[in-house]
């Protein structure tokens, strides 16, 4: 066999180990409990390989490296001499070598492994499983006395090797991915979008922070100890429909704890039926104070600033909230306005976020950490409270104030040129 044959077969060969490689990582991670219980030969010699990932994985780049070591060898053998006569240099046939083989590696093994990773994963893994099972058996001599080598060395050096891979466990990129996935394959299944934007808040829930979800501090509802007699809390807690009420001795910067309105029927002093309340930052993570709220078997926490005055309060309700969405019962009164009104036009409550406004409208408001509502929004560009009726144009966005209580913005209308 001429080294013209051996360049071809080897090269053929390396792109093939470096698509098995490919194919398995991706089957891996696409891999299901159902998968795993499929009957059938492939299926059967497919699990041999996921039951041994380490093994496999070692004895594929085991056989990839040892092929494009043949290649190159091959390849110098056969053009080094005719290319060192050509240029009349052996350095620029040296550099001509490592062009050709660069070239030659990328259109074929690179392009190999494209063309694998296009198709599904599963099903190539079982079409080329008898194939890649004959290859591990020659291989897997060598991947063991690999594996022996670095477990030995981890073990000497005393570094912890990779916890293995149990059951069907995706990452959460791998996971953000197969949602993102069936959202744009059942893009007309209402059922499906909502499930899937649950596991996607669920996945998210980790990077949301306390501020995100908090009441604000301008609509806590709160009694002052030190004025407030029997009779006014029976009224707010009748006005309001809360089961909780904050409870202050001043201001609301002094937070003593809350009243729960069970209290009511055991009679006494109100104010000696205070509950303790938890204190909690701005920037503690949400499924920390989730976590937190089980732990101590309680449902309401203060927000607290970086100066230790009340930033706003949350609850547990609050928290399920950001995975399952708006809960509805029937103490709710706050019904935030969000609603088109005519083309290009639209009404928002001022405590809108934004992040749900460009879901459900497809506006493309732009979003900060530095604002999270509709009303932040404004304020942070106008760097000013805007006066009931003024109208405040963000590019091509025009905010007229619609309605305005005390310092706070409630409703505004919307305006997008050229709409």
């Amino acid at each position: 066999m001429d080294w013209i044959a051996i360049i071809f077969i080897s090269l053929f060969l390396a792109a093939l180990f470096a698509a098995m490689e490919l194919v398995f990582v991706s089957a891996i991670a696409t891999r299901t409990e159902g998968d795993a219980g499929q009957q059938g030969i492939a299926h059967r010699l497919s699990n041999i390989f996921y039951n041994n990932e380490e093994g496999y994985l070692t004895a594929v780049t085991i056989g990839e490296h040892t092929f494009l070591v043949t290649f190159a060898i091959s390849l110098a053998a056969a053009l080094y001499a005719p290319f060192a006569a050509f240029f009349g240099s052996a350095l620029l046939a040296v550099v001509m070598l490592v062009v050709v083989a660069a070239v030659a590696l990328f259109l074929v093994v690179e392009l190999m492994a494209l063309l694998f990773s296009c198709a599904d994963a599963q099903v190539v893994m079982q079409c080329t499983s008898p194939l890649a099972l004959l290859l591990y058996v020659i291989l897997y001599p060598f991947a063991w006395l690999v594996m022996a080598a670095s477990n030995g060395w981890m073990r000497l050096t005393r570094v912890k090797p990779r916890p293995r891979r149990t059951g069907f466990m995706l990452s959460k990129v791998e996971l953000d991915a197969l949602i993102q996935d069936n959202l744009e394959n059942n893009a007309e299944s209402t059922e499906v979008e909502n499930e899937m934007k649950m596991l996607h808040n669920a996945l998210d829930f980790s990077s949301v922070y306390v501020r995100d979800c908090m009441v604000p501090r301008t609509e806590i509802i709160a009694v002052d100890i030190e004025k407030e007699t029997d009779d006014d809390l029976l009224q707010l807690l009748v006005e309001t429909g809360k089961s909780k009420v904050v409870a202050y001795r001043g201001n609301i910067d002094n937070i003593e704890g809350y009243y729960h309105v069970a209290e009511m029927f055991r009679g006494g002093d109100w104010r000696q039926k205070v509950r303790p309340v938890l204190f909690v930052p701005e920037s503690k993570p949400a499924n920390k104070l989730m976590r937190l709220f089980m732990q101590q078997k309680k449902s309401m926490a203060i927000v607290v600033d970086e100066f230790g005055g009340t930033a706003g309060l949350v609850t547990l309700e609050d928290l399920v909230e950001e995975i399952f969405g708006e809960i509805e019962d029937e103490h709710d009164r706050t019904n935030l306005v969000s609603r088109r009104t005519a083309e290009g036009e639209y009404d928002f409550s001022g405590r809108m976020e934004i992040s749900n406004i460009n879901e459900e409208f497809g506006l493309q408001i732009p979003e900060s950490d530095d604002y999270l509502t509709i009303a932040g929004y404004i304020l942070n560009h106008y760097q000013t409270l805007p006066a009931q009726g003024e109208t405040v144009t963000i590019g091509r966005f025009a905010f007229t104030i619609t309605r305005r209580r005390a310092n706070r913005i409630e409703l505004v209308h919307l305006k997008i040129a050229g709409e």
